[in-house]
């Protein structure tokens, strides 16, 4: 897999096997349910346009770019995260999460070193840029209608803890929304960005 600007090319339409994943909150897909943090989305509204409406630990209404990048490379619908006790082998095959909300990711980091050395052979990095500074992130694109503020409560601060089913001002729509929080994206803004890389489609 090469990096191509913003775009995801496969060498001799060949097929990626696993998505493994290291990162923040942003692919964080639940481990953090399994530490002794602060730092969760495993209660409402997070979840809340999951299937089933379900609060997994993503940091999202929905679902977070490592699955939708899984999704849409065939692998698998989800990636679960490592720390779940019910993971199966099968999941360690073709991908799991390492991801923890609040921890960062390196790139300078001996983790791709270390995966080299275990085999990995097609690796892509593909990190988020400070989204609230940009102003392609401030401006309404992708057909959303609100990107200067998250759909939970007033999208100005919550986030983690402080995003809760009691915020009254948490929007009805998130699809209409770049945040959901006032840090991370929606399922809606995420599948923009994930279309855009998969396809090599221009983010107009």
């Amino acid at each position: 897999m090469h990096i191509y600007g913003r775009a995801i090319s496969l060498a001799n339409n060949g097929k990626v096997p696993a998505c493994i994943v290291f990162g923040d909150s942003i692919v964080d897909s639940g481990n953090n349910d399994y530490i002794n943090t602060i730092g969760k989305a495993n209660f409402p509204p997070y979840g809340r346009d999951f299937d089933g409406g379900v609060a997994t630990g993503r940091y999202c209404n929905g679902k977070i770019p490592s699955d939708l990048i899984a999704e849409d490379l065939g692998i698998k619908e989800l990636v679960p995260p490592y720390l779940d006790p019910t993971l199966q082998i099968n999941d360690l095959l073709t991908g799991v999460s390492f991801a923890a909300g609040a921890a960062g990711y390196d790139p300078q980091s001996s983790q791709i070193a270390e995966i080299y050395d275990l085999g990995a052979r097609k690796i892509a990095v593909i990190s988020a840029p400070p989204c609230g500074c940009l102003p392609s992130q401030r401006t309404l694109r992708g057909g959303f209608q609100v990107s200067n503020r998250g759909c939970c409560g007033t999208g100005n601060i919550e986030v983690s803890f402080l995003c809760t089913e009691y915020d009254k001002g948490t929007c009805e729509d998130a699809s209409k929304y770049v945040f959901w929080d006032s840090f991370h994206p929606t399922e809606a803004a995420y599948r923009y960005v994930v279309r855009a890389i998969i396809t090599k489609l221009p983010l107009d």
